[in-house]
């Protein structure tokens, strides 16, 4: 199996759901510095665009994606969930609300 759908040489087994989103999800492997997902919009402009932009990329790479970002959606957590800003993720929640 393909070491991105595993974590710590264990194989993804079951779907992603909240419960073990954890488990698969790529920011929380050891090596991800957690900060970038929760950039401080009080720094200067380029560092708050940089993680923000980095978070993303990790996001992007991340099998579990979809349903960090509904977590996020449905808790209102502050930072990047799902590849989205909070921002990004009211507008996108409104959008598809609308339809």
């Amino acid at each position: 199996m393909d070491s991105h759908y595993e974590k710590n040489n264990v194989a993804q087994t079951e779907p992603i759901n909240r419960f073990n989103l954890y488990q698969y999800a790529e920011c929380s492997k050891p090596d991800v510095d957690r900060a970038v997902f929760f950039p401080n919009k009080n720094t200067a402009r380029t560092d708050y665009e940089r993680r923000v932009a980095t978070a993303k990329e990790i996001c992007a790479r991340c099998i579990g994606r979809e349903v960090c970002l509904e977590i996020g959606i449905a808790e209102k957590h502050d930072g990047i969930w799902g590849g989205m800003t909070e921002k990004e993720r009211r507008l996108y929640n409104r959008s598809r609300n609308s339809k």
